[in-house]
């Protein structure tokens, strides 16, 4: 947290750090008995502004925004897991001209978290 004039407020800040993902999807093949989980765990970066408006002595009405990216991670489901650097481990499926699924692929059929927005709104009380 920086100390940052956002619209003349008198208390607020510019947010800034890492952010981690536990994300977990699920995959239903249409037509089929695969019905499994996928999974992922992603490290990023966020950015943002947090305001406090205070309401009484202790307590601030705080509201924040900002935008998180997240970068590739692995993504593993039933038994097999996707890497961006396309190490895969155990990809066993075709696309229709032959070719091995990539992470491409699976990122683009999952769709895990990459970019973010993020609202806030609570409250602090100060002891």
């Amino acid at each position: 947290m920086m100390p940052y004039k956002f619209f003349n407020f008198k208390d607020s800040y510019l947010i800034f750090g890492p952010r981690y993902s536990v994300f977990k999807g699920n995959f239903n093949y249409i037509g089929s008995n695969e019905d499994f989980e996928i999974t992922s765990k992603q490290w990023g970066l966020g950015l943002g502004a947090e305001n406090y408006f205070k309401m009484t002595k202790n307590l601030d009405l705080v509201l924040a925004t900002g935008l998180d990216y997240f970068f590739n991670s692995a993504l593993s489901g039933h038994d097999t897991t996707f890497n961006p650097n396309d190490d895969n481990i155990r990809v066993q499926q075709t696309d229709n001209n032959g070719d091995p699924y990539t992470y491409k692929d699976a990122n683009k059929a999952v769709k895990q978290p990459q970019l973010m927005p993020r609202i806030m709104v609570g409250v602090t009380y100060r002891l």
